[in-house]
């Protein structure tokens, strides 16, 4: 800790009466009103230390919750998609149905997975020269996208025109509603 600085001694006869009295006790006035300012000053700088050690450990917390967090919701990412793969495997439709040969050919009556793009590929072209053919029949541009894939499409209408499956049971199958398989 620094001590108040002491008196400067000032040669003989330079004061007079009680000026030199008035002047040292000035001086120590403010010496003194100094020193307190110091000791306020460095109770407040360590008070500021204790509030930035607290703040850099509350960071830390922080910042280890929100690690944690971020793991957490990556992990749950991950479980969400693996569970959409699997809903999207298990499901019924054109994805599934193109490894499985002897079920492509039961549902659609096409032998292979090629003959049936190539009828697909067929039927969207055409599809699309025919005015009004498009989503909500104002042409291909226009109305809500359509919640199957035009080949999901395409081995909905062949399913019902082979096997005469049932709308309820289709809309079950390709998890849509009945609305949507009428259409």
């Amino acid at each position: 800790s620094l001590s108040p600085p002491l008196p400067l001694p000032l040669p003989p006869g330079v004061w007079r009466g009680g000026e030199q009295e008035r002047y040292e006790t000035e001086r120590w006035t403010l010496t003194a009103e100094l020193a307190a300012e110091l000791t306020e000053a460095r109770r407040q700088n360590a008070a500021l230390r204790c509030q930035r050690q607290e703040l850099e450990k509350k960071q830390g917390q922080t910042q280890a919750r929100l690690d944690s967090s971020s793991a957490t919701v990556l992990y749950l990412s991950r479980q969400l998609q693996a569970r959409r793969d699997q809903a999207a495997q298990a499901g019924f439709g054109l994805a599934r149905l193109r490894a499985q040969p002897r079920r492509l050919r039961f549902y659609t009556g096409f032998e292979s997975a090629a003959k049936f793009d190539g009828f697909l590929r067929l039927v969207t072209q055409e599809a699309g020269r025919i005015p009004g053919a498009g989503p909500g029949g104002a042409g291909p541009e226009s109305g809500p996208q359509p919640s199957l894939s035009p080949g999901d499409q395409l081995l909905l209408v062949l399913s019902r025109l082979r096997l005469g499956l049932l709308l309820q049971d289709l809309a079950f199958r390709f998890r849509v509603s009945e609305t949507t398989v009428s259409r």
